[in-house]
């Protein structure tokens, strides 16, 4: 049986809230849309979009969230991350901002 791994991830508050709107008016919650962004994170070996410069103000107050994954997609995305110089909270900071930029997620799940 595969592992599961717990990845948590900090988010500022304002963000997270605008992040869950835009996710709730497509037919995704913020878990599925996370999930779904590592698989093609650690599928692709490199980030699965082009993020775009966009202005949001932060509330300054952040919470975390998780989403679980199977440990190898949670291990594989990690380590492409960290090739980037990123972590999972950055990673999902700019997938939130680019979701809310085109009300849509930025990728093509599966794809």
């Amino acid at each position: 049986m595969l592992g599961v791994k717990k990845v948590s991830v900090r988010i500022d508050t304002g963000l997270k809230g605008e992040f869950e709107r835009v996710l709730d008016g497509i037919g995704l919650d913020p878990t599925n849309a996370m999930r779904c962004f590592a698989f093609q994170i650690a599928r692709k070996e490199s980030f699965p979009f082009e993020p775009s410069p966009i202005e949001f103000e932060m509330s300054g107050k952040t919470t975390v969230t998780f989403f679980k994954v199977a440990e190898k997609v949670a291990d594989d995305a990690d380590a492409v991350l960290q090739d980037l110089g990123m972590n999972f909270s950055s990673a999902v900071r700019l997938l939130a901002l680019q979701t809310i930029a085109e009300g849509a997620i930025p990728f093509r799940a599966g794809a």
